[in-house]
């Protein structure tokens, strides 16, 4: 939710208070940096007591901290204090708890469960650019934020509270394994000895966790850069905010599309080759955003291709790390090879965002981000086969 709806409103907050886009940017920075520094400690957690509490307790904290963005002053620091605030306490809201309950309950339909189940945020990206210009119309930027939150309150805690559970219990066989009893030692996570998977330090100590990371690093500039200057910049290019939050609303359409049709691809084809196919045409997607007076049909393109690479980058990491690396500490890797893809979502925005204060523009990262998604992605297809332990 913050990361699809910031573009919508940097103008208004740069309205009231005069800060440059570069400065508004460095907030998403900053929830990023945080998220960085949270992941580690928060996939720890998630191994030992489960995807559930998690998730619940930080959707909780999203909410609240959300909505005190309504109560933001003239004060930039203050600003920034309240998404870092945001990030620490809602970073269990994110894909690697998800993954994690999905992984421990699928397997050989793992990856098309796993585009499934974080589509959910690529429907909440197709409505929520429109519906937070719409709120910001009619009620102002302060009310945007807690009308934002009430999604959260009124559709994911009850269904959190109703539905998620950890893992399948004994009573409960996984369908795609029923002739397997689940470990029952520690049944509220997934650190247990009778389960296979590298440590943290074997994985780090692999070529493949830093190819991994690499890949991810390159995709994560380019997707983490224009998503939340979209509207501004298709803005500078002549469209009105509605059409521009529209226009951005197409990414959350190929999200959805892209994770449901890349988790079937990675079930059925080799993964690394499935993740080559979909950030390449990334670069594209960037190189045709610095089309001066860009018309509506390649907006379109460069939307819909960029939705499609968003899409696909969680079902990767997810599905990579589990294959690669084992279930035994799924959380803790996937929180440090995280690291490395959230570490250029964490720079790209505020990049993007003082480029347009220095040359006017965003034509310097879109090239750079383009240039650096194909040279870290294609050694993705240096990986080799899966590890037959973690094949079932």
């Amino acid at each position: 939710m913050p990361f699809f709806t910031f573009g919508a409103f940097v103008v208004p907050i740069q309205e009231e208070f005069g800060w440059s886009r570069g400065e508004l940017q460095a907030a998403i920075t900053l929830l990023s940096l945080t998220v960085l520094v949270a992941f580690p400690i928060t996939g720890k957690i998630l191994d030992l007591v489960g995807a559930r509490k998690v998730a619940i307790w930080s959707q909780v904290g999203f909410i609240i901290s959300f909505s005190s963005l309504a109560f933001v002053p003239d004060n930039l620091i203050v600003f920034y204090l309240l998404w870092v605030v945001l990030a620490a306490v809602s970073v269990g809201s994110m894909t690697v708890t998800y993954s994690l309950a999905i992984n421990s309950w699928f397997d050989r339909s793992r990856g098309v469960a796993l585009g499934i189940t974080l589509s959910g945020s690529g429907i909440a990206a197709t409505f929520l650019p429109s519906y937070a210009t719409w709120l910001i119309e009619n009620f102002g930027w302060r009310l945007a934020y807690p009308g934002l939150a009430a999604v959260s309150l009124i559709v994911s805690v009850p269904l959190l509270l109703l539905f998620l559970k950890d893992h399948p219990s004994e009573d409960e066989p996984s369908a795609s394994m029923p002739e397997e009893k689940p470990n029952t030692s520690d049944i509220s996570g997934m650190a247990s000895h009778d389960i296979p998977g590298m440590t943290l330090v074997e994985a780090v100590r692999s070529y493949r966790f830093w190819i991994i990371g690499i890949g991810m690093f390159g995709v994560g500039a380019g997707t983490g850069g224009v998503v939340p200057n979209l509207i501004p910049l298709l803005g500078d290019s002549g469209y009105s905010a509605s059409d521009a939050a529209a226009y951005a609303g197409l990414i959350g359409v190929m999200v959805v599309f892209g994770r449901v049709l890349v988790g079937i691809l990675l079930d059925h084809l080799w993964a690394p080759l499935v993740a080559v196919l979909f950030f390449i045409p990334a670069a594209m997607a960037n190189f045709l955003l610095t089309i001066d007076g860009i018309g509506p049909e390649a907006v379109i393109v460069s939307v819909l291709l960029t939705g499609l690479v968003a899409g696909a980058e969680y079902d990767v990491i997810a599905y990579l790390v589990s294959r690669y690396f084992g279930m035994r500490f799924y959380g803790t890797i996937y929180s440090w090879v995280y690291i490395v893809f959230a570490s250029a979502i964490a720079a790209a925005p505020v990049l993007f965002g003082t480029s347009y204060d220095v040359f006017g523009s965003y034509d310097v990262p879109l090239i750079a981000t383009g240039i650096l998604i194909i040279v870290c992605v294609l050694p993705l297809l240096t990986l080799g086969p899966i590890p037959e332990e973690y094949k079932r």
